[in-house]
C-alpha cells in the first residue's frame, strides 16, 4: 500500500510540471490567405540573418526563389501568383539552419 501511495505521490508531481517553453525569434506568416494575385510573405527574424525563401505550388514545384542577405528586412515581401492554378502552396524559408513552412491557399 506504501509503494502504491509513493507512486501515486510521484505521478501527482511529475502531472503537474509544465512543458518547457522554447523562445524563437523566428516566426513565418503569409498573407492574405487565402490569396488570389500575389502574397505577402512576413519573417520575424529579429537577427536580421541572411535567409531564403522558396514558393511551392501544389505539385510541389517551385515557382518562386528569393535570397535576402543578411540586415534587410523581411516583412512584406510580396510575391506574383498570377497565372498560378488554384491549391495549397507553401512558402519554405531557411535561414540561420532552421527551415519554416508555412502553408496558403491560392483562389
Amino acid at each position: 500500500m506504501r509503494k502504491l501511495l509513493v507512486l501515486f505521490s510521484l505521478l501527482i508531481l511529475l502531472a503537474g510540471c509544465d512543458k518547457p517553453q522554447v523562445e524563437t525569434d523566428l516566426l513565418l506568416v503569409a498573407y492574405p490567405n487565402p490569396a488570389t494575385s500575389q502574397i505577402a510573405v512576413y519573417i520575424k527574424n529579429d537577427q536580421r540573418q541572411a535567409c531564403t525563401i522558396r514558393i511551392f505550388d501544389p505539385n510541389a514545384k517551385q515557382i518562386s526563389e528569393l535570397k535576402v542577405e543578411a540586415g534587410i528586412p523581411t516583412d512584406g515581401i510580396r510575391f506574383d501568383l498570377e497565372g498560378q492554378d488554384r491549391g495549397i502552396y507553401q512558402v519554405v524559408v531557411e535561414i540561420g539552419g532552421t527551415t519554416l513552412v508555412e502553408k496558403f491557399y491560392k483562389v
